[in-house]
């Protein structure tokens, strides 16, 4: 079964919980979420000084068992480039480690993509290894970066 996560609030920001149906609508069908049952659907962020949406946050994968999960994120263009999807980010990990009990928060990065490589390394995240020939949504085998976090490095430096 599927839950949704409460609404989380950062200095600049407001994370929403987003129906997954408005967030494909939104984005077009090869949208962030993943329908497998018992994942939280992402946050839509909402800048605070315009309540305009300007991105997506959430988990895409979460294995319960393992106490492991990956994040997905997506901003628009006119917001990247100041830190507002690292303080987005901030707070879905916190949210992951706090409440969710996460032991370990993955995210896979295309090395064509070095915004998202200097985002996930600014929140703590250390690229640990490239995973080759990659499944994913409707596209073909695509090679990424590995980036990951452990609870352990979370409290030493979150």
């Amino acid at each position: 079964m599927s839950w949704t996560p409460p609404p989380l609030d950062t200095k600049r920001l407001h994370l929403r919980p987003q129906p997954i149906a408005s967030q494909e609508k939104a984005r077009g069908s090869n949208s962030l979420p993943n329908r497998r049952l018992g994942l939280p659907s992402n946050w839509q962020i909402f800048h605070k000084a315009t309540d305009k949406a300007i991105g997506f946050v959430g988990f895409i994968r979460w294995e319960r068992d393992t106490g492991c999960a990956e994040i997905g994120f997506w901003l628009e263009r006119a917001h990247r480039g100041q830190g507002l999807m690292a303080e987005a980010l901030r707070s879905v990990l916190a949210f992951g480690f706090n409440r969710m009990g996460l032991d370990r928060i993955e995210a896979l990065c295309q090395p064509s993509n070095p915004a998202s490589e200097r985002v996930l390394s600014r929140i703590g995240m250390q690229r640990e290894g490239i995973v080759r020939g990659h499944l994913h949504a409707k596209a073909e085998p695509e090679t990424f970066h590995l980036y990951a976090i452990t609870r352990a490095d979370w409290l030493r430096t979150g």
